[in-house]
């Protein structure tokens, strides 16, 4: 367990930082699983809060066509780190919760793996870069080469956090996440009032704390967990069985998170590119409880029986799609009129695909929290294999619905894969996994344990173990 430098009093893995945060998340502290749901959410929807500030202050400081570059120029840096993640992520939590006996060689492991592979996808995106870029000028073509740097501590920083959620230590992740948010936000501030925000200014102002916070993130993996960094290629077949049949997922996962972007940015003008981005970026939003709820679930139903798994993730489902509803309908009623008073009606173009969007987003979260029933059974290469057809859905709608209908077509896209996402994940637990279908909907008994768990929040009970904490380990 982490502690406060300079106190014995344990704080729950976050650091000095957390104080930012602590007076919220101090009443969701003790407790089981949902609880620490809670606080994973909590502590994510206020790095939320930050980032749409940070939104709100780069549209209105931009303007469309600046807003449209300043997407151009950082989507690169995430979507590399996605595609060199090699599925270690997952990996790390799977094996690490099945193996603690070598946990630090399974770190040290991974963490090289990561390393040469972001070094490799940044050659080859520094390579790619001027293709990609083509519409814009020679400046930022560089200027997002520049960027690009920044890929390796993206996909490290990504697999370290694996880590520390195998360890329970949510809250750290969290709050660095929140820390990066808020230096963010006072970057972009300060450049606004010193009268120097461009989009190349702003894209190293959502850099450089990023790469910050990588930093303290390492050095927190190096005292606490104590890597070792021994190449062994025992710990790397481990690592990579199970991280190759995953890492389909985080490629293709990443992918289908930014191809819509990448469509656009090579279709449409920089003004129509800004616009889809507010409106995706509000979108979003609602992914913040299916983010929570799944960086606790996956570590607490990592190789345990599959009838633990199955039930488990039903509940997680039922819970967190209600309420990813509730707050979609909250937002189709207020989300336009706030975003015109937030915006301008300069981007009012973005209400329609916000509108659209917001359904894609409740149907994708339901079919990701799925996903986990997967890949907590040993079987991660069916997520792999069902994300590859959702890519291959979405970039077929995207090439025949943006160029006749722009934006609006690239959020029917959009809503199409989600669809066809969630269809395959129910379809894929009685065909695939040979398994009846949980159920789905939420009833009475959901209410009533709703209740319980509200009065007792510590009281649910844990999951139970497999007999063995290497059976089922590929």
């Amino acid at each position: 367990m982490f502690r406060w430098p300079g106190s014995g009093r344990g704080r729950d893995g976050l650091g000095w930082y957390a104080r930012l945060a602590w007076p919220i998340t101090e009443r969701l502290r003790r407790g089981g699983k949902a609880t620490s749901m809670a606080q994973v959410v909590a502590l994510r929807a206020l790095a939320l809060a930050v980032n749409i500030c940070t939104g709100l202050l780069t549209a209105a400081v931009l303007g469309p066509s600046g807003r449209g570059e300043l997407a151009a120029l950082t989507v690169a840096p995430g979507f590399l780190g996605g595609l060199a993640s090699l599925g270690l992520h997952g990996s790390l939590i799977y094996n690490l919760k099945a193996d603690p006996a070598h946990e630090r060689e399974l770190l040290g492991n991974g963490i090289m793996l990561t390393l040469l592979t972001g070094c490799i996808v940044m050659v080859g995106g520094w390579i790619v870069e001027p293709y990609w870029l083509n519409l814009y000028s020679p400046h930022t073509i560089f200027i997002g080469r520049i960027l690009l740097l920044s890929a390796p501590t993206v996909v490290m920083g990504w697999s370290m956090s694996g880590a520390v959620e195998s360890r329970g230590w949510f809250g750290l992740v969290n709050s660095v996440l929140y820390l990066q948010s808020l230096a963010t936000l006072a970057l972009l501030g300060v450049l606004t009032l010193l009268h120097c925000l461009t989009p190349t200014v702003a894209a190293f102002a959502y850099t450089i704390p990023g790469v910050s916070c990588f930093g303290y993130l390492f050095f927190q993996v190096l005292r606490r967990m104590r890597p070792v960094f021994r190449p062994r290629l025992e710990m790397v077949r481990r690592l990579l069985r199970y991280g190759i049949r995953l890492c389909g997922v985080d490629i293709l996962g990443t992918l289908s998170g930014v191809l819509d972007q990448l469509v656009i940015v090579a279709f449409l003008p920089a003004g129509m590119v800004g616009t889809y981005a507010v409106a995706l970026s509000s979108a979003r939003i609602l992914t913040v409880v299916q983010s929570g709820v799944s960086t606790v679930l996956f570590p607490s139903i990592a190789a345990r029986d599959v009838p633990t798994i199955v039930r488990t993730v039903a509940v997680a489902f039922r819970f967190a799609s209600l309420l990813i509803a509730g707050i979609a309908a909250v937002l189709l009623l207020v989300g336009p009129p706030l975003l015109l008073l937030a915006y301008g009606t300069k981007f009012a173009p973005a209400i329609m695909p916000f509108r659209i969007l917001l359904l894609a987003m409740v149907i994708e979260n339901g079919a990701r929290i799925l996903h986990q029933i997967y890949a907590g059974c040993g079987r991660p290469e069916l997520v792999t294999l069902f994300e590859g057809f959702a890519v291959a859905v979405l970039l077929l709608a995207m090439l025949a619905l943006v160029p006749p209908l722009g934006t609006l077509g690239a959020a029917l896209a959009v809503l199409c894969t989600a669809s066809f996402r969630l269809v395959v994940a129910i379809g894929g637990l009685p065909l695939m996994l040979k398994i009846p279908l949980p159920r789905l909907v939420f009833g009475w008994d959901d209410l009533r344990l709703l209740r319980a768990m509200l009065a007792h929040p510590g009281a649910a009970p844990a999951l139970a173990a497999s007999p063995s904490a290497l059976e089922g380990v590929p």
